[in-house]
């Protein structure tokens, strides 16, 4: 189904285990989307603000964010194997880290 709407207020709705493909919100205000064991295809977010979002169980690998706000995140109990930040895997700087609390803790003993 192709749709295409200018100026239009999508209210209330809800994707239940679909598949969303090319779907593009220029210049809009999504408020409260709700998208439970749905697949979207190569889901592109460009100067949005997703403030308090929410993502449990969610596959994003392969993915990118790029020039984006990530203060305050948190990431929890999440696959973290391959993550990079400005090129350095976060394992590795985890694992670093790690090490030097390590060294410190060996020294205060």
């Amino acid at each position: 189904m192709l749709v295409k709407k200018k100026n239009y207020v999508l209210e209330s709705f809800k994707y239940v285990q679909c598949t969303v493909r090319k779907v593009m919100i220029k210049k809009g205000l999504i408020q409260r989307m709700d998208m439970q064991s749905s697949i979207v295809d190569e889901m592109r977010i460009k100067d949005t603000i997703c403030t308090q979002s929410i993502i449990t169980k969610t596959n994003l690998s392969e993915s990118q964010i790029k020039k984006s706000d990530l203060s305050h995140v948190e990431i929890t109990d999440c696959n973290i194997e391959g993550l990079r930040i400005n090129g350095h895997l976060v394992t590795e700087l985890i694992r670093e880290k790690e090490n030097n609390l390590i060294i410190k803790d060996d020294r205060l003993l």
